[in-house]
């Protein structure tokens, strides 16, 4: 009887979230996330004359004077973190896509492929402030484990988004690339949700980085003020009809004593 009972209430719990359809949530400082206003992400980058940049964009490329090739790093901190107001409404295991929109600016050159990859687990530790080219940690002189500007040490392509601007520095201007996030890349995001792993980070960098000509993009970073629509937006798929994995195999069982019953 206990078991008949027990069954049928996990059946009818299942079966209320059943019609569920997949919902998307965007994440973007300034946005209301969880019932509070979002403001965690951080982003900076770099270049291979040994500077750190954080302010309103991120260059990824490379320019043919002394500055040299460009990278971004990026990550939505706090996702599902109370003590900063944020409850995303969905577990970790019920992510099924994401995707990370960025704007372009207009002062970027050429035309080039921008890449979308995961930063390896070991050089998570950069700070906005602290983080150069040289340096993963100016502040604790910590070298980065695959060499300056990160090395290698990052995983494969997830996706590559184009840049084409046959103007120069005059255009065009505030086109939203796409990179949809895949295999590691959805394993970063529900890092970021379920608290595992706050730090985990992407990489953006270009997939050729050097040349006679400069190419290089601008992206509007989550420090841009004018337009706060122009910052770095995640989008999250979450399907809250998805049930871990132990409680589907208790619902068949107990199914299954509920047939054999009868």
């Amino acid at each position: 009887m206990l078991r008949s009972m027990i069954c049928i209430v996990m059946l009818v719990m299942f079966a209320a979230t059943a019609g569920a359809a997949i919902q998307t949530l965007q994440v973007q400082n300034g946005l209301t996330v969880g019932g509070s206003t979002y403001s965690s992400t951080e982003s900076l980058w770099m270049r291979s004359d040994g500077s750190g940049i954080n302010n309103a964009m991120l260059r990824v490329g490379y320019q043919t004077d002394s500055t040299g090739i460009k990278r971004s790093l990026i990550r939505f901190n706090y996702l599902d973190d109370k003590y900063h107001g944020v409850d995303v409404g969905f577990a970790d295991y019920q992510i099924v896509g994401a995707r990370l929109i960025l704007t372009t600016d207009t002062a970027f050159e050429g035309t080039g492929y921008c890449e979308l990859r995961v930063l390896d687990s070991t050089d998570e530790g950069w700070t906005e402030m602290y983080t150069t080219w040289n340096l993963k940690r100016t502040d604790l002189s910590q070298s980065w484990v695959g060499g300056p500007g990160v090395g290698t040490n990052y995983g494969d392509v997830l996706d590559t988004v184009r840049w084409i601007n046959p103007g120069g520095n005059a255009g065009p201007t505030l086109t939203p690339l796409t990179f949809d996030i895949t295999g590691a890349g959805i394993d970063v995001i529900k890092n970021w949700v379920s608290g595992n792993d706050t730090s985990a980070s992407f990489i953006l960098k270009a997939d050729v980085e050097s040349g006679s000509t400069s190419n290089y993009v601008d992206f509007y970073s989550e420090a841009f003020n004018t337009t706060p629509g122009y910052r770095p937006m995640l989008e999250i798929d979450y399907d809250l009809t998805i049930i871990p994995e132990p409680a589907t195999m208790i619902i068949l069982c107990l199914g299954g004593l509920l047939i054999r019953r009868k």
